[in-house]
Order: C-alpha cells, then sequence, then structure tokens
C-alpha cells in the first residue's frame, strides 16, 4: 500500500515540476510532458493497484484454482 500511495503522490510531484520547467526555460513542451503524466498517471495507478492485488503475500495468482478434472 504505500508503494502505491508513493507512485500517486510522485506522478503529482513530478507533474508540478513539468509545469513549472517552461516557466524556467520558456519551452512549451514540457508542458505537454505535464498533460501526458496527468492524463496517464491514474491509468497507471491502476494498472499498478491490479498487478498488486493479483498478488497475495507469497502465493502465485493461479494458486486458488484447483483442478477438479482426472
Amino acid at each position: 500500500m504505500r508503494r502505491l500511495a508513493g507512485a500517486s503522490l510522485l506522478s503529482t510531484v513530478v507533474g508540478a515540476v513539468f509545469l513549472l520547467l517552461p516557466q524556467a526555460y520558456d519551452r512549451s513542451s514540457y508542458q505537454d510532458l505535464a498533460l501526458m503524466l496527468a492524463v496517464l498517471a491514474p491509468a497507471g495507478t491502476l494498472v499498478f493497484t491490479r498487478f498488486v492485488a493479483g498478488q497475495r503475500h507469497g502465493t502465485r495468482p493461479d494458486a486458488d484454482r484447483t483442478d477438479t478434472e482426472t
């Protein structure tokens, strides 16, 4: 859970930095990076959450299934 919170916070901080860089260097391309990060960061958080939810404390994701066919 701490990694998820860290990833969300990192994307917010990096987005803010990408919004401040165009002011410092007078380049508008950095604003495009901030916009792309703002769009893709929530999707990345959902993918990361799905990945972490699939792992159960040291077990394989397919360990819950049992084969009943003989």
